[in-house]
């Protein structure tokens, strides 16, 4: 989101829908003019209710998504968690005709190991080097396998979803942005943002995670025994 925000025609913002948490978002830059959807609430003496939350969600999506000037492509991070919170998310997007940047991380055990992660660090993102726990994280290997594979199913089911409901979708993976930076220019060209390789889109943010598997989970080994022989055995990597 932090990449997408730094072209001037784009609004880019966080977990809005998240819950129990409310103010202003600092990150990305440039989000602080939308609040999180309990202030939203709060702000308007409206209940932080179930029905109080469901009842006035498009309202508050029609604020978001509020014409802004200069603005060519405005949204927010949606975590499949929210989404499945307020199913009628999809009927709005299609209503709006919301295209949607489908952010996929194809290794699904660098998934399970930065949920675990987050737990154990000071902080689940650093900007400097002085931030960064340097820490092996260990894999509860009793409950991996059920894990990886709701994550699997998951993403299938959200694939799914995001068909029927006909929107207009642009797939992107975590590693191919990794590698190159022409995913995030071809995802402005889908949203038609235009211009879009005129600016740099720099990341201030600092890798947590160790490049290895083998220096960043903290059992390694017996990580590697229960994925033997699984399909899932292909993300670990020993180098």
């Amino acid at each position: 989101m932090e990449r997408l925000s730094a072209h001037p025609a784009v609004g880019a913002y966080g977990e809005l829908l998240l819950a129990a948490r409310s103010g202003y978002q600092k990150w990305p830059p440039g989000a602080g003019d939308r609040p999180f959807f309990e202030t939203y609430l709060g702000e308007r003496g409206i209940p932080n209710s179930r029905a109080g939350r469901h009842l006035h969600l498009f309202e508050f999506l029609d604020y978001v998504y509020a014409p802004r000037a200069g603005r060519r492509a405005i949204g927010f991070k949606l975590m499949y968690r929210s989404a499945a919170r307020y199913p009628e998310l999809l009927a709005y997007f299609r209503r709006r005709a919301v295209r949607v940047l489908h952010l996929v991380r194809v290794n699904l055990l660098d998934v399970a190991l930065s949920q675990t992660g987050i737990a154990l660090r000071k902080t689940p993102h650093a900007w400097s080097q002085n931030e960064r726990d340097d820490i092996r994280v260990p894999l509860d290997t009793d409950d991996l396998l059920h894990k990886l594979r709701s994550m699997e199913r998951d993403r299938v089911i959200a694939r799914c979803l995001l068909r029927a409901a006909r929107l207009r979708v642009q797939e992107i993976t975590y590693e191919e942005l990794h590698r190159s930076d022409r995913p995030l220019y071809q995802a402005l060209e889908f949203l038609e943002v235009p211009s879009p390789s005129a600016y740099p889109l720099p990341s201030s943010m600092i890798k947590l995670a160790s490049s290895s598997h083998r220096a960043g989970i903290a059992n390694y080994e017996a990580v590697d025994v229960c994925l033997r022989g699984t399909r899932f055995h292909r993300f670990l990597r020993c180098d």
